[in-house]
Formats: structure tokens, C-alpha cells, sequence
């Protein structure tokens, strides 16, 4: 043998018909492992192959949850090349396919891969330098039940029109993807996104974020659009980087100029809002060097974190989470329905000038920056090195993926560990406040939970007309959701088909109708008696000389408003309105509703921060 690179170590057998086989170490850099010669009787070299590889190494998890389950997308290379594969995994840590599945294979040499769930399906996106179509960002879709799709060509990444695969973040049936761009300069990174429809089709042009030097970073949907978090340095050569955010609107406009943190150095930032789609806000989380030299010498590391609103002003100042001893670095973060839930790389245990070895922590944190497990806990500390990977949540339930290495055979190699935590313990969902029947600007049942509710429905509240003992359609009504900061959250079922007829109603939204982000559905009816009476301005069920008062108040005022005497909700008083009065004060109703029934303190699933399995690994 005289391949390229060195071999070393031979050993010899005989073969039983005169030849032999000799087996060596192999290094050539492309296929280093154990190999065989294989000469015949007549010293004539008849064969070689190799006998045996590294184990796959695996690394970069990425989670997406489909509400129950997860599917984590990770890299598994070995001396062949890198390729991507995927794990169905349930909220304990059990993974749900006997093997993973192949994404894309290292023919394809996929780089920079992100997963999310969209439109009832999971979404793996990739770059790929020679995939089917080239040197493009790839998406593969992903069944509930495992089941990969094709390839589909979403985005070329050649500079000047497109850009290499950053970060994915999903709102509603809207798709944005973010990255970098050199534009054909060795000195130029610009950051770029673009928005897709749930089909993979473009619905905006790209479009460029900022000028500077852009690094890496993350993106978060919030209400009407995202957060997007990223660093950046002034020139490719500066010495430090800022943390910056924007809010990106979904038709693409969007309002920059954000800064989190400027000084001194700041890693990578992961973004956390506080409810998908409807969230009132996010939360940007990064590392902080204060020495941005040696921090690690210097104790001078820290996780820090700034709360951004949902139209993309600042609502505090810096917080800090997390500065414990050693280097904490590489935050990752869900929101579990309650609160958000953090994870990073801490090296603690092993401060300068030991050797560095990672862990694995993770801390509880409130809405409002509190941290409610103060430095944190242990994910995963063994003697083992532990290297970052993701954190999500499914039905109201934390799993954390990350990599640990195992010595043993036949590994010898970093594996991707599965560990599910206990939903925290939290408040029972609960109906704040007395529902009620909104009639001032339009006609609406409204409920008060305090927490978001998960997979809201127009035909979840049943509105019945006891004058004619029918059911009103549930196309006749719209969802508006009003989120809050903590509590409460208000959900309202608006008509929209005209003017609800005059009579006697009742909303009931039946029990177990509705659920929390943790699964907690609400255990009993939630019943809410109402009357609608055009020209009955002070809701006192009888049309009199008062309600006259307040039309002749409202027309004479140019106001609007029930209570003003707008009874047809046109948004002016008029005549028409005088016509609806004038007829009601000759109809006056014969009773009177019940009053509202509340339902009972509904049960909450309880629990700490505890773990549901031993730190299982999957294959």
C-alpha cells in the first residue's frame, strides 16, 4: 500500500490458501480507520477496502414540536462526509422511530439547517452546496408520522440575489428566512431575509436588514410579525460585536435601529417570545464579555438578556440571568405557555486554569426577566464533555437535546442525548374576572383566561337564541385575541353577520373545549346569559326616557358607541337609529336573564423542575 497520507501498525494472517491479509491503520485524511490488503499465493495484490470507520459522530440538534411530539434535526459525520438526519422524539426523551432517517446525505454536503412546524407538517430547512439543484437553501418536508418529502428548491444563495441559511422562523402560514450575504466582497457580510408563503412560494422580494458586518443569530415570531436578534461589528476586522434586533412585519416592512448591547463582546443571541403568533413580546438572550480578551481567566462572562415588545421597542434595559463562575455561553430558550425556560453551555465545574469541559444547565425564567431558579440547575454535568444543542416544548412539557461523548465502544464519538423536565409548577387555568357580552363598538362574548390558550376556534363558544330556540352558525362569528403581558389574556367571539337579533342568549364554551399551552383544559362549562335589545342604551332592560337622553346626547354630540345611541353600530347616530328605539320602546321584553355562571378553580398540572427520564440517548 502507498495511498496518500501515512498507514501504520500492520498485522498479518494467513489467509488458509497460501495468500495473506494484512489489516493497518489508515490515515488518509479523507477515510482515516482500519483497512485490509488482501495478496494472493502469488504475492499479487487481489484486493484492499476498508474494514472499519469511526462511529458517526453527532451534533447541532434542532427541535420542532408538533404540539405532542418533536422532531430533532441533527449532523452525523464521519470520515465520508456529514449528513443530516432526523429523530421523531416524545416530550420524555423516547425516540419514536427504531433509526433515524436520512434528510439530506453527504453527496448532497448539506451545510446550515434549521427545523420549524408549519402547516400541519414539520419543515426542514438546509443548505446545500450540491443538491439536486444546485447551491441552494433546501426544504424537506416531514410528516407526523415520519414520512420525508422531496426536495424542494426554496432559494438560490448566490450573492447579489439571494443569501447562505441563517435562521427560520414561522408566523401563521408565513415562513421568514434570515441570513448573511457577502455580496462578492471577502470584507462585506450584509443580513438579508425573505418571506414565504406555507407552499414554499415567495411572498416578498429579499430584502437587507442591516449594513454593517453581520455575524449570526436568531428569530422569533411575536404578534404581526417577528424579532429578529443578530450580531454585528462595524468592519470584518473590528474586535468586538454588538447584539442589534428588528421588527420584521409580515408583508416584509420593518423597523431597525435596535440595540441590545454594544459593549464590550456579545455571542450569539437566541430571541424567546411569550406566545407564538399572538405574543406580546420577546425576550433577546446573549453572552456577555465583560473581558473580552480572557473571560474565561477572568470570571468576566455572563448571560444577560433584554426584553423587546411586540412592535419592536425596547421594554427594559439589560438584565442579567446568569453570572455564575466559569464561561456560560451558547443560550438556547422556549416558552413552556407560562414561562420561558433557558438552557446553555456552563463550564462552572471546571474553572481556569482546569481544563475546559462543558455541561449542560438551565434555568426557569419569568415573562418580566426574573429568574425563578436562581444560577441555574444541571441539565447534564458527568465526567463525560457535554456540547450545546436546543430546547422545546410540547404540550406543555421541556426536553432538552444536547451531545455528550461516549468513550466506550464502539463509539468513540459525540451522541445526541434526549432529557425531558416535569412541566413547572404554575397556576390552574382559570377564567378571570366575570365573562361577558360586549355591545359598545360591536356584539361579542368575551372571556378572561390567565394564561394564552392554545388552538382557539370560532365554533368552541355554542351561542344559543332562547326567543327562537335555535343556534347561531359559527361562521357568523370572528376570534379577536387581546394579549397581555402576564394575565389576563381576552378572547372575544365576535358576530360579524349584520346585527344580532333582539332576545335572550346564552354562550356556553363546554368544558375540556379549550386547553392551556400545557394541556390544562378548562373542566367545567363556562355559561354567559345575555340579552340584546337595540335602543336599550343603559342596559338596563327597559326602554325609557333615559335611553332617549343618551341617543339625543350622542346625535347631538356626533358620538358613537351603544351607550350613545349608534344601535345599528355604523359608527353614527342617525335616524335610523331613532327607528330602532322608537320600535323597541313599544316591545318591551317579558323577563330578564339569569345571572352568569362561573365555572370552579380548574385543577393544574403541578411539578418542579424535575426530569422525566435518566438522560436517555438515541441512536
Amino acid at each position: 500500500t502507498d495511498a496518500p497520507d501515512y498507514q501504520t501498525t500492520p498485522k498479518l494472517a494467513g489467509s488458509g490458501d497460501g495468500g495473506v491479509k494484512m489489516l493497518y491503520t489508515d490515515q488518509a485524511s479523507q477515510e482515516p480507520g482500519i483497512a485490509v490488503s488482501v495478496v494472493s499465493p502469488a504475492d499479487t495484490l487481489i484486493g484492499q477496502a476498508d474494514v472499519s470507520l469511526a462511529a458517526p459522530s453527532q451534533a447541532g440538534s434542532k427541535l420542532a414540536s408538533d404540539g405532542n411530539n418533536f422532531l430533532a434535526v441533527f449532523a452525523s459525520s464521519t470520515a465520508y462526509g456529514t449528513r443530516l438526519l432526523a429523530q421523531r422524539v416524545n416530550p420524555q426523551g423516547v425516540a419514536l422511530d427504531a433509526e433515524p432517517f436520512v434528510i439530506a446525505d453527504s453527496a448532497a454536503k448539506p451545510g446550515g439547517y434549521e427545523v420549524v412546524y408549519l402547516n400541519g407538517r414539520y419543515v426542514v430547512l438546509f443548505s446545500a452546496v450540491s443538491g439536486p439543484a444546485g447551491n441552494q437553501i433546501y426544504a424537506r418536508t416531514v410528516s407526523i408520522d415520519g414520512a420525508p418529502g422531496d426536495f424542494i428548491p426554496v432559494m438560490t444563495m448566490q450573492s447579489g440575489v439571494g443569501f447562505g441559511l441563517g435562521d427560520v422562523a414561522v408566523n401563521g402560514d408565513r415562513l421568514i428566512l434570515i441570513g448573511n450575504s457577502s455580496e462578492g466582497s471577502l470584507h462585506r457580510s450584509s443580513r438579508f431575509a425573505r418571506i414565504f408563503d406555507s407552499n414554499f412560494a415567495p411572498v416578498t422580494p429579499r430584502f437587507q436588514l442591516n449594513f454593517g458586518f453581520a455575524l449570526s443569530g436568531d428569530t422569533e415570531p411575536v404578534n404581526g410579525g417577528w424579532i429578529a436578534a443578530w450580531t454585528t461589528k462595524s468592519t470584518h476586522d473590528a474586535p468586538r460585536a454588538s447584539v442589534v434586533f428588528a421588527k420584521i412585519n409580515l408583508d416584509g416592512t420593518f423597523v431597525t435601529g435596535g440595540i441590545a448591547s454594544s459593549y464590550p463582546g456579545n455571542g450569539t443571541p437566541t430571541v424567546v417570545s411569550n406566545g407564538g403568533e399572538a405574543a406580546t413580546e420577546a425576550m433577546i438572550m446573549y453572552t456577555q464579555n465583560r473581558d473580552p480578551v480572557n473571560p474565561a481567566i477572568n470570571d468576566s462572562n455572563a448571560i444577560r438578556a433584554m426584553r423587546i415588545g411586540a412592535d419592536g421597542t425596547a421594554l427594559s434595559g439589560q438584565i442579567t440571568l446568569i453570572d455564575e463562575q466559569g464561561l456560560q455561553t451558547q443560550p438556547a430558550a422556549i416558552f413552556d405557555g407560562t414561562e420561558y425556560v433557558m438552557t446553555w453551555t456552563d463550564q462552572r465545574n471546571y474553572p481556569f486554569p482546569a481544563q475546559n469541559r462543558d455541561d449542560i444547565f438551565a434555568a426557569r425564567v419569568a415573562v418580566d426577566g426574573t429568574v425563578l431558579d436562581p444560577g441555574g440547575f444541571p441539565v447534564a454535568d458527568s465526567f463525560r464533555p457535554e456540547t450545546h444543542g436546543d430546547v422545546g416544548a410540547a404540550g406543555g412539557e421541556v426536553m432538552f437535546a444536547y451531545n455528550s461523548f461516549r468513550h466506550e465502544a464502539p463509539w468513540g464519538s459525540y451522541r445526541l442525548v434526549t432529557r425531558g423536565m416535569d412541566a413547572p409548577a404554575s397556576a390552574p387555568l382559570a377564567v378571570l374576572s366575570t365573562p361577558g357580552f360586549d355591545r359598545e363598538r360591536d356584539q361579542a362574548v368575551k372571556i378572561q383566561f390567565n394564561r394564552p390558550i392554545m388552538g382557539i376556534d370560532v365554533a368552541d363558544v355554542i351561542v344559543e337564541d332562547l326567543t327562537t330556540n335555535t343556534t347561531l352558525p359559527a361562521s357568523a362569528f370572528t376570534i379577536d385575541v387581546i394579549p397581555a403581558n402576564t394575565q389576563p389574556w381576552t378572547y372575544r367571539w365576535k358576530y360579524t353577520a349584520g346585527r344580532m337579533p333582539d332576545g335572550f342568549y346564552k354562550a356556553t364554551l363546554p368544558a375540556g373545549a379549550v386547553t392551556d399551552f400545557a394541556g390544562n383544559p378548562t373542566t367545567s362549562d363556562i355559561v354567559i346569559n345575555f340579552r340584546v335589545f337595540a335602543g336599550d342604551a343603559d342596559n338596563n332592560g327597559v326602554i325609557d326616557f333615559d335611553d332617549y337622553s343618551h341617543i339625543d346626547f350622542g346625535f347631538n354630540n356626533n358620538l358613537t358607541g351603544f351607550s350613545n345611541g349608534d344601535f345599528d353600530y355604523n359608527g353614527v347616530v342617525d335616524f335610523d337609529d331613532y327607528s330602532l328605539i322608537d320600535q323597541a320602546f313599544n316591545s318591551q321584553p317579558g323577563q330578564r336573564p339569569v345571572a352568569v355562571a362561573l365555572p370552579p378553580a380548574t385543577p393544574g398540572k403541578l411539578g418542579g423542575a424535575k426530569f422525566g427520564n435518566g438522560g436517555k440517548a438515541t441512536a
